[in-house]
């Protein structure tokens, strides 16, 4: 009896199987990289698992901060401009509560007494030879080195490693001082290979450009408190977690970073800090403004009320550009002299153009488009140009200007 009432019951569902919506579901897929199933293999102790980068701490100074698997007898071995050398001895961080359970150990050398503008190299031993890092030392605030001041923008590179790689191999060449990065760095805060990934991605220009990122969404996204310890792993330095608001002067450039997750609220405090801020930048100075969400957008993510009031605060003090993404494309925008910039192509799946148009600010709009990119921006003899380079061509796609300001607000 049981026999035959199987072999019914298989009957039926082969019968089952070749009617139209009782297909066989799909073999499951590999899990994709970055997936929370996907295995990492632990490194050995004692290797380099985050290759040198580069972050700025002030005037005169360069901090080189690297990690290693456990710990390890490490020096930085620095040559200067005049070809002398000398050696420093890096201190291992003391990680935050949080991050204490991490087999690696976040080394940084702290290099001193530099010389404006002029180059230097280094090396980190054992796990290098020669000197394959060089960087050249920031200019003092309203100063400009001999052949300007250049600065990169980019942002949301996630998870999208070709893409990333792509731009990284294409701004090498451009040589800028600094790197201002709008975050989204990576897809989800407790994957700690793909905070690693992006620096070893980075590693050929973030180990001679010192960076700076305004925290994304996703560096806190499904973990908020451990993303925020990672940013202090990662981009912390005496005085400064890596999140909250900041800002600082490179050269002839005012640089602000607004931490829209973690930084006071910009509907209040974080509002009245950064009017004091712009208002206290010397006239003949450039602003820059980089945070993650962009002041204007027609894109997949919407602007939302606390950062369409901002807009009158940009304008007042004569903000040159407000470079943000969290949408995934390029688009300009200029409203009451300031350039408002979508930068989210750093490697992120792209987004598709227009796809929310707000009523009453198309006048507002200049340019967009859905293609992988990053910007360059150069300040010399009294104006910024900016080019904004489309990595997928390999194509400058736009390029502007903005003046020096000249009068006070």
């Amino acid at each position: 009896m049981e026999s035959r009432l199987s072999t019914a019951l298989a009957l039926a569902i082969t019968v089952l199987m070749e009617l139209p919506g009782f297909a066989a579901p799909p073999t499951p897929k590999k899990p994709a990289h970055g997936d929370r199933t996907e295995r990492e293999v632990e490194p050995e102790a004692g290797t380099l698992i985050t290759p040198p980068y580069l972050l700025w701490p002030g005037e005169g100074r360069m901090a080189v901060r690297f990690e290693v698997q456990g710990a390890r007898e490490t020096r930085v071995v620095l040559r200067g401009p005049t070809g002398l050398e000398r050696t420093v001895t890096p201190e291992a961080e003391k990680p935050s509560l949080l991050a204490r359970s991490l087999a690696g150990r976040m080394y940084r050398a702290d290099l001193t007494e530099l010389l404006a503008c002029r180059e230097y190299a280094y090396r980190v031993e054992p796990f290098e030879q020669g000197f394959p890092h060089r960087f050249t030392a920031l200019p003092a605030a309203g100063k400009a080195c001999p052949g300007g001041t250049r600065l990169a923008v980019f942002g949301d590179t996630r998870y999208g490693d070709d893409h990333h790689a792509a731009i990284m191999t294409q701004m090498r060449p451009y040589r800028p001082l600094f790197l201002l990065n709008g975050g989204d760095i990576v897809n989800e805060a407790r994957r700690l290979d793909e905070w690693r990934r992006f620096f070893h991605i980075e590693r050929d220009v973030a180990g001679d450009v010192p960076l700076a990122v305004a925290p994304g969404n996703h560096e806190g996204y499904l973990d908020p408190k451990f993303g925020a310890a990672m940013m202090e792993r990662y981009f912390g330095l005496p005085g400064s977690p890596g999140t909250g608001h900041r800002s600082f002067d490179v050269g002839p450039v005012h640089v602000v970073v607004l931490d829209l997750y973690w930084g006071t609220s910009m509907s209040e405090r974080g509002r009245r800090w950064l009017e004091k801020d712009l208002a206290a930048v010397p006239d003949d100075r450039f602003r820059i403004v980089v945070m993650h969400e962009p002041g204007f957008s027609f894109s997949r993510h919407r602007v939302y009320s606390t950062l369409r009031n901002l807009r009158e605060v940009f304008s007042r003090y004569r903000v040159d550009a407000v470079c943000g993404g969290h949408s995934h494309i390029y688009e300009h925008f200029k409203a009451d002299g300031v350039h408002y910039l979508t930068l989210g192509g750093g490697g992120a799946p792209l987004h598709k153009p227009r796809m929310r148009v707000v009523k009453g600010e198309e006048k507002y709009l200049v340019e967009t488009g859905a293609f992988h990119h990053f910007m360059v921006v150069d300040f010399q003899e009294g104006k910024a140009v900016f080019r904004v380079i489309d990595s997928d061509s390999k194509k400058i796609h736009e390029t502007f200007e903005s003046q020096r300001p000249t009068a006070g607000p």
